[in-house]
This record gives C-alpha cells, structure tokens and sequence, in this order.
C-alpha cells in the first residue's frame, strides 16, 4: 500500500547517509525530505526529493510544507530545532497525532530553557506529539516527567552513525602514551572545563588529550583550548577541522580511554563506537546514554571515579554492542517504521 511519509529536519551531517540509506533500501517516491539550515555544509543534494525549506529562490515555503503535512500518512520529524516547525504544528494540533519525533537530546535537554510564547508552543507540541521514537528509555522518561508528553514510544536506533561495524576496527596504539578523547563538539554541555580539572591530576603522567572542537560554539572552543594548553600544554590537541566519518574511525581506535561528560544524551556514535572497539568510556552517571548502557550490561565508568590504571580492552562490551547496534538491527527498526 502507497504510504506518503515526509521527513523535517535540520540540515546536519547525520542526515546524508540517512537519506542515502532510505533511498535505497525502501521506495524513494514515498519519502520526502524537508530540510531546514545551510545546505551547502555537507553535500545535501536537493535531487531525489530533498528540498530546503525557506525564502531562497528554489526553496520551498513552509505554507507549502503545512499543505504537504495535511497530505501525508506520516510526518517523521528529525530532531525539534525550528521555531517555525514548531508554531506550525502548535497552531494545526491535529497533524501531532500522525508526527513521529525521532528525539535528538538538544532538542529534548536544552540547557538553555525558552520561555515565552516560544518554550509554550514547544511544551504543548511535545506534550501532544503522537509518537516517539528514540533507544534510549531514559529520553522517554525526561520527556514525560518534564514535557507530560503522551505519545507512543518506538524504538529506533535513528542514524547510521549509532551502527558499529567490526570492518573498521583494528587496535593500533603502540605509542608509550594513553590517548584520551575528551568530548565530541564545542558545545558547553560537553563540560569539557570539570572534565579538564579532573583530569589534571594526571598532567605529569605519560597522556595525551584530544579535544574534538571542530563544530560548535567556537567562543567556547577558543575558551576551552586556552583552558587546556594552560594546564596540559603540548599534552592537550584541539582538533579543530572536521574529520570524514572514515578517517574519524580511524582517529578512535588509535584512543585508549574516552570521557564525555555531558549532562544529557549526545555523542552517541562516538560513544557506540569507542565500547564497540573495546575502549575504556567515562560517563557522567544517571544520564540516560548512562542508564541504557548499564541495562544492557555493558561496562562504563562514571567519570568522578577516573584513573589511568585500567586501559585494558573490554572484550564483553564488544559483543553486546555489536549485536544491538547492529545494521541488521538498525534496519528492522526503520523498516517497522516505514512500512507499517
């Protein structure tokens, strides 16, 4: 049966290989894809239904956006970023029963809450959205306790950044240093600042840091590398340039311990990756990426806890994480979604 599906969502690198992988595996006339952002960041196409949403020439007004949410069978909303989405669906309350919100963590723990008539149109969106879709329990629990959201919870492993695959995977740190990754962006719920003192301690030890500031608030990456070189010095990178996924795989097995210290759900991949490779992970404990690793039994260390003598690889949390974020797996949940 001919399902009509539109997809809305922020122009970011996560959602290429997405669209790519829907494209391909289920029919393409069934899923349109409107994005809303700079499109010119990361290769977005706008042939094979993609169209960019706004004023341009070309562009497609969100007026027309509303008219194509009326007509469609399911809105799948990819993440909830744009005020504009927002006051649409807020104002035409019927189309949420039929709205899927595959939740980002930004979009659900906004460190900065809104207030006005823009944080009330989102609270009420949220709290009316029919569906849900994330893997991690936790998010659905914030959603509900803080938002009252009424929605059905559907699991869905979202983008192809959360499957680990063992085809890129080879240990390759001999150097006499512990490589530790710390954070994934310049984003300040990284608390790259608290991470940095604790890790201080360890200064003289044979370390090395590697800080991933390449896309976020660079006032606060400029903060943060000021920061570390102040303390570590030739012991503390910044990586300031965007790396491509492969070569970015490549960077993670030369790591030996990773810590991302983030108050709420993000950097997942990385985080799927690192455990999936047998690498040592510290997480802020009670955030739900924390919860869902411990209700899987896979093995993470809560970051006040931190110390330099366990490097060993975890070969449990290997097979745990391949067999749940799995392409197999990843495949089933969005074809769940697709064709049901």
């Amino acid at each position: 049966m001919y399902k009509k599906i539109i997809h809305v969502g922020m122009a970011d690198k996560f959602l290429p290989a997405l669209i790519d992988f829907i494209q391909k595996n289920f029919s393409p006339e069934n899923n349109t894809f409107y994005l809303y952002g700079d499109e010119n960041v990361y290769g977005f196409l706008r042939d094979r239904g993609v169209f960019f949403l706004g004023e341009k020439e070309n562009n497609v007004s969100y007026f027309q956006l509303l008219l194509e949410m009326y007509s469609a069978d399911k809105i799948i909303l990819h993440g909830l970023f744009s005020s504009k989405v927002i006051k649409i669906l807020f104002y035409n309350p019927w189309l949420l029963k039929k709205c899927h919100w595959l939740m980002w963590g930004g979009d659900l723990y906004e460190t900065k809450q809104k207030n006005g008539l823009s944080g009330y149109y989102k609270k009420i969106v949220i709290k009316n959205m029919g569906y849900l879709l994330t893997y991690l329990p936790g998010d659905i629990e914030y959603a509900r306790a803080k938002f009252r959201a009424k929605g059905k919870y559907l699991e869905n492993l979202g983008y192809l950044s959360n499957i680990f695959s063992l085809d890129h995977y080879s240990d390759k740190n001999n150097s006499e240093n512990i490589n530790i990754l710390l954070g994934n962006s310049a984003d300040p719920a990284n608390e790259h600042i608290a991470a940095l003192d604790i890790l201080e301690q360890f200064k003289d030890s044979n370390i090395k840091i590697y800080v991933p500031l390449s896309y976020g608030n660079q006032i606060y990456a400029e903060k943060v590398i000021k920061y570390g070189k102040t303390i570590f010095e030739h012991k503390f990178e910044a990586l300031t340039e965007f790396m491509p996924y492969e070569k970015y795989q490549s960077f993670l097995q030369n790591i030996d311990i990773a810590i991302f210290n983030h108050q709420r759900q993000q950097a997942m991949g990385n985080t799927i990756s690192l455990l999936g490779m047998g690498k040592i992970v510290y997480l802020r404990k009670g955030t739900s990426q924390w919860e869902l690793f411990k209700d899987k039994d896979i093995e993470v260390f809560d970051i006040e806890t931190f110390n330099l003598t366990n490097t060993q690889k975890l070969v449990k949390n290997q097979s745990k994480i391949k067999s749940y974020f799995s392409k197999e797996n990843f495949e089933k949940k969005w074809k769940k979604l697709l064709e049901s």
